[in-house]
């Protein structure tokens, strides 16, 4: 409570800068920027493991070689579904 006699002291306000908004911001959006691009090399890793699960090489038969790029098809099938999947439970949650 204040008495007639006390008069709060005002401090001036700081004025900030553009250049020291946009540090702030850049500091509050670097670990979120981050998190981002770890889940994106993620995503690529996934996808190119499962696309290149089973090795195809030159001396496997043609049959082989078809039967390989077929088990290559479904696991970066199963990686997109999943891929979507988990985008879509987080949109959820």
């Amino acid at each position: 409570m204040l008495l007639a006699e006390e008069t709060p002291t005002e401090k001036p306000l700081k004025l900030e800068t553009t250049s020291m908004l946009l540090r702030a911001l850049l500091a509050l959006a670097a670990p979120v920027l981050v998190e981002q691009l770890l889940h994106a090399f993620a995503g690529l890793a996934d996808t190119y493991i499962g696309n290149n699960f089973v090795r195809i090489g030159a001396e496997m038969s043609a049959e082989a070689a078809a039967a390989a790029q077929s088990q290559n098809t479904a696991a970066g099938a199963a990686v997109g579904t999943i891929a979507y999947l988990l985008w879509f439970v987080g949109l959820i949650s």
